[in-house]
């Protein structure tokens, strides 16, 4: 092992820093071998391509994400309106009117779950710890160990090897950041559902008033479809059918 890999596992830094772990720092230096200063330059210009490709699929993801909790906000504003309007409405069927508040509250769970999720990729401004690539990434540090760091050839490596854990950190994160988009979708896709046979009942009482529901029968129907609600984005994300790395 090289005298600089040995620096860089044995050194400590007491304060809070960004710079990823000296172990993987060191990992990556140990396969930069080149002594061809153009050759570590082209590592250097792939890994910031690289890196850089990473933090706009964050960005993209998160851009995403936020756009559905802001869905989220106003479906929960709707629901409200809408339910405070059947409770004073003249609908005397009280089957009918139970599965109608009982649909509006399966919607309303997952649009709940759909903000949850959606804060679970945008973490800033939350009481939620962000991922780590929120603050293992470059900084002014990276800028000034450059004139510690011994000749250019060796500077640069530890730049190309920094650069490298950089974007293998910020991939690794957003793959969690896509996993919890798919699960905002998946409620994003379980409201609508749910608002849609909201929308049904709703026109069949419209147009067939003497329709009625059987007691207790829609409690049960309705009962089980909102425990559905509260756990299919698990139930999907145990059986792992919705991981896909695509956005």
């Amino acid at each position: 092992m090289s005298p600089q890999v040995l620096q860089i596992l044995t050194t400590t830094n007491k304060s809070r820093s960004t710079d990823p772990s000296p172990t993987e720092t060191a990992e990556v230096m140990e396969k930069l071998t080149s002594k061809d200063v153009e050759a570590v330059k082209l590592a250097r210009d792939i890994a910031i391509f690289g890196y850089g490709e990473e933090r706009k699929k964050t960005d993209v993801i998160e851009q995403r994400a936020f756009g559905l909790m802001q869905f989220a906000k106003v479906g929960l504003t709707i629901i409200a309106g809408i339910a405070g309007l059947i409770s004073n409405s003249g609908i005397q069927n009280t089957p009918f009117r139970e599965s109608l508040i009982l649909l509006l509250a399966v919607a309303g769970a997952y649009l709940g779950k759909l903000f949850w999720r959606g804060a679970m990729v945008v973490r800033v401004g939350t009481t939620i710890k962000p991922l780590p690539d929120a603050h293992i990434k470059p900084d002014r540090s990276d800028v000034l160990k450059t004139q510690t760091d011994g000749a250019y050839l060796d500077a640069l490596k530890m730049h190309v090897a920094k650069l490298v854990v950089y974007m293998e950190h910020t991939a690794t994160w957003n793959k969690e950041r896509i996993e919890q988009l798919q699960l905002c979708y998946i409620n994003t896709s379980g409201f609508l559902i749910s608002f849609f046979l909201f929308f049904i009942l709703s026109l069949i009482h419209l147009f067939q008033a003497d329709v009625c529901l059987t007691l207790p029968a829609h409690r049960f129907i309705g009962g089980a479809i909102f425990i559905l609600a509260l756990v299919a984005d698990w139930l999907v994300q145990k059986s792992g059918l919705h991981l896909n790395d695509q956005t």
